[in-house]
């Protein structure tokens, strides 16, 4: 998923030819380079190859599929505002999972966990979702798709550094030089 900044410059350069600042040109493969490094060990241990391969595949489709939501939302944004994008989009997208989930063969119960499980679900829709599509939506408006995107790089950094705090995952050698090449690469992009 951590592709979809490079997608969403290049898809912003054929749809409405901006052509992307010099320093993005050392900032994507340098921020590609860092994310590589970090999850070249997560990938090295993955058994079955050709789940590896599927997995992939759909990621690279995902990314692609969130550069066209990033760059085609800009207009709209721009138009509606930040807040009432974000609100239609998590309306249209729950009704998704409605009709998603009333398609489902054997509806699981809904109401038979127990309670913290639902604290817990809450706490990740708010958490997880909701807060942060709104400031992906307010940053798109403020500073552009492109910025937007490739700070999106952030991602997998954030990502490390929680599972190593929260859940005492080690950091190897490679990943800290990922990280430093990912937090160099957004530094590139922030310079005036």
């Amino acid at each position: 998923m951590y592709a979809y900044p490079s997608f969403t410059l290049l898809l912003a350069w054929l749809v409405y030819r901006q052509r992307p600042q010099r320093a993005v040109f050392f900032a994507i493969p340098l921020s590609w380079l860092g994310v590589w490094l970090m999850v070249w060990n997560e990938a090295q241990q993955q058994l079955n190859q050709d789940q590896l391969v599927l997995g992939t595949g759909l990621v690279v489709a995902s990314a692609a599929s969130f550069a066209c939501y990033l760059v085609f939302s800009k207009n709209i944004v721009s138009k509606i505002g930040s807040q009432a994008f974000t609100c239609i989009a998590m309306v249209a997208a729950s009704f998704a999972i409605f009709i998603h989930f009333s398609l489902q063969p054997s509806l699981p119960s809904l109401l038979g966990y127990p309670l913290p499980v639902y604290g817990y679900a809450l706490c990740m829709a708010l958490f997880s979702t909701v807060i942060p599509s709104f400031l992906f939506s307010e940053a798109i408006h403020r500073i552009g798709a492109q910025r937007t995107a490739i700070s999106g790089s952030l991602g997998p950094v954030i990502t490390l550094l929680l599972a190593a705090w929260i859940l005492g995952d080690s950091i190897s050698w490679l990943q800290l030089i990922g990280i430093t090449l990912v937090v160099t690469a957004i530094s590139l992009l922030n310079r005036k």
